[in-house]
């Protein structure tokens, strides 16, 4: 659940500004989305005619004021709760990412200085992704394409995770199965107890003797069966 609702928080912005910018007739566009509208017919020496730096900083702006307010709000006022234990994305991060180079770049930092380094590259890569957005706003077909590419790649990703999550989990299941049942398989049955001729008296269909009907039930019968292993027939569950 939580990295299916992850993928549709990340991919609903760029698959609605597709339907906004590429996909709505011009008339109800102007009417609907008027500051769309200006800027895709607006003259190239408009001030409304935005250009990549335009785009990139009214864009970053509202990101920073975010990044600035979860910073404050999440990881100051709530230290001593990260301290005890309940994770951010900060925390996270810094162990998923221990072996990596950005990672390794940032646990080398003081302690004090962690937390800021990891928002400052947090930022930067969503300044370089924002980079090519003026090719999905102007041309339709490059947008298509990179929705395209997107689908396919959460997809398959999706489906990685499937395999190869469930399928060793399931697998390690099926291994532990095998082994219970090997050891149920080579652990004799419990003896019964040792019984005096009294108690013998009591039971005469153990003790080797006739029954009230007349028939012979073996003692030695029910000592071969107390030696005899279980033999349970459980199929081969190795190759399912």
């Amino acid at each position: 659940m939580d990295k299916v609702v992850s993928l549709f928080i990340h991919i609903m912005p760029c698959a609605t500004l597709h339907c906004v910018v590429h996909l709505l007739s011009p008339e109800y566009q102007r009417q609907a989305y008027p500051a769309v509208w200006a800027i895709r017919n607006a003259d190239p020496d408009s001030p409304h005619r935005y250009g990549l730096a335009q785009m990139m900083l009214w864009a970053t702006l509202p990101y920073a004021v975010w990044q600035m307010s979860y910073h404050f709000g999440i990881t100051v006022r709530r230290r001593e709760a990260i301290a005890a234990g309940r994770p951010t994305s900060f925390t996270w991060l810094r162990k998923s990412y221990a072996k990596n180079f950005l990672g390794r770049f940032v646990l080398s930092q003081p302690a004090y200085l962690q937390e800021p380094a990891f928002m400052m590259i947090q930022y930067c890569y969503a300044v370089l992704t924002m980079v090519p957005c003026p090719l999905w706003f102007w041309s339709r077909w490059a947008s298509g394409l990179f929705l395209i590419v997107v689908f396919i790649w959460s997809t398959y990703n999706g489906a990685n995770y499937y395999i190869e999550v469930y399928s060793k989990r399931f697998q390690k299941e099926l291994e532990q199965l095998k082994k219970d049942v090997s050891k149920w398989q080579n652990s004799p049955l419990t003896p019964m107890p040792q019984m005096n001729a009294e108690q013998m008296k009591e039971f005469p269909l153990l003790d080797g003797g006739a029954n009230a009907s007349g028939t012979k039930i073996l003692g030695d019968e029910v000592e071969a069966r107390e030696r005899k292993p279980a033999s349970l027939s459980v199929p081969d569950i190795s190759s399912s």
